[in-house]
């Protein structure tokens, strides 16, 4: 996960206005938990909302968003921040191993080096097989100091209920397709018949419309969704 950004993330994306706005409302009032799972379909800004969070967490300025600034903010761009840590499955693997859980906890057992706390990012959460899941649970029962667990999943249904009962849920939804619309128009400056192609082809998903914008695959969709049927 790439570093911080100074503008808002609602300014990026901003049918992620409600659940940002959720977080900060928890993060003042003191009432974030420990663990939070970020749910929902595949390219919907996830993981945008989980790298916001954690440039917020991580940002020892008191802004609505992370400053992009301090040293914090520069060692999380620069993926240098000591307080940070981020977990996925190893190269040429789909899997989260027992092994990576165990030495995530480790690290989060250590003390702050800059921040207030210490954040980690678990994605997909959905790759950890039962025994990491299992060492995952004794930290989101008994977090070490000042940490906060990021969990981002596409499949929440896969993991272990004792997981997804110890955490803070943000359920994120599909937007609505003229929000995306109007928000792929925008950012792409490509016209309405190029947007809804794109917009079909990713299946309502605003990122994977974007994606198909910006590349030539939108070409092989329209001619497999306009070719010729051949009957025999």
């Amino acid at each position: 996960m790439n570093g911080n950004s100074t503008a808002s993330i609602t300014e990026e994306y901003p049918w992620l206005e409600s659940y940002w706005s959720l977080f900060l409302r928890r993060m003042e009032a003191d009432r974030l938990a420990h663990a939070i799972l970020i749910v929902g379909p595949a390219g919907c800004g996830k993981a945008a909302l989980a790298k916001a969070m954690v440039a917020r967490l991580l940002c020892r300025e008191n802004r609505p968003t992370a400053c992009g600034e301090c040293r914090s903010c520069r060692l999380l761009e620069g993926l240098a921040h000591p307080d940070y840590f981020d977990l996925q499955p190893e190269e040429d693997s789909e899997v989260i191993k027992v092994d990576q859980v165990r030495g995530l906890i480790s690290r989060l057992d250590l003390t702050t080096s800059i921040s207030a706390r210490k954040v980690a990012c678990i994605r997909p959460a959905d790759a950890m097989n039962a025994a990491s899941a299992n060492a995952l649970l004794k930290s989101l029962e008994e977090p070490a100091g000042s940490t906060v667990l990021i969990l981002v999943s596409d499949n929440p249904g896969s993991l272990p209920a004792t997981i997804r009962s110890r955490c803070q849920s943000i359920s994120v939804v599909q937007p609505g397709r003229e929000q995306v619309v109007e928000w792929l128009q925008a950012s792409s400056g490509k016209p309405a018949d190029a947007v809804n192609d794109a917009l079909q082809a990713g299946g309502g998903s605003p990122l994977r419309a974007a994606e198909y914008l910006s590349s030539s695959s939108i070409a092989a969709f329209k001619q497999v969704r306009d070719g010729p049927v051949s009957y025999t």
